[in-house]
């Protein structure tokens, strides 16, 4: 079991680890504790999930040679990342094709007479527009091992996981318009 490993990394004590258990409902000292470590003690079902619970990781963490694991893991997000890969490919091409065909349409509407303004001039200020924004989760990433993982990358295909972030230059010139300058007052 990798009790040890996992407590150590987690930069928890045998005495901080027997709280988190026994807070859990499982009464366990920290002699206890250093015995089940080192394989002197057996461990059943509900305290191996105890203990899980207790250090913010799935059950098999406990169970299962970390390198098998991360190996494991790493092929499981390997495969969404190629899926995401295809899908944003896919996006990128329907992206492609429509810009096309607004172009085309773009080309056949005639300018406004009084302004000069047309839709191929649209067309510049939305790419413009799109080009500025990025984007970033609006969920805090929790490690790989941590039980929360799994939900975390789930959360992540959600449609609104993630939030529109402007550079600190376009910030600047909004604040600039915004807020009156050198004793300038609107009102």
């Amino acid at each position: 079991m990798n009790l040890r490993h996992l407590r150590t990394k987690k930069e928890l004590t045998l005495e901080q680890l027997a709280e988190r258990v026994t807070a859990l409902g499982f009464t366990i000292d920290k002699a206890s504790l250093s015995r089940i470590e080192t394989g002197r003690t057996n461990v059943d079902v509900e305290k191996l999930l105890a203990f899980a619970e207790a250090l913010d990781v799935v059950p098999d963490r406990l169970l299962r040679n970390p390198a098998d694991l991360d190996r494991a893991i790493y092929f499981r997000l390997r495969d969404r990342w190629e899926r995401a890969l295809l899908d944003m490919k896919r996006h990128e091409t329907l992206a492609v094709l429509l810009l096309a065909e607004l172009k085309d349409l773009a080309a056949r509407i005639p300018r406004n007479s009084e302004t000069g303004y047309g839709a191929e001039d649209d067309l510049e200020s939305v790419s413009a527009e799109v080009d500025r924004v990025s984007f970033r989760p609006k969920l805090e990433r929790p490690p790989i091992e941590s039980k929360r993982f799994e939900s975390y990358l789930e959360a992540l295909a959600a449609p609104d996981a993630f939030t529109e972030e402007y550079t600190r230059h376009e910030l600047d010139d909004f604040l600039d318009w915004f807020v009156p300058q050198n004793g300038d007052s609107n009102g």
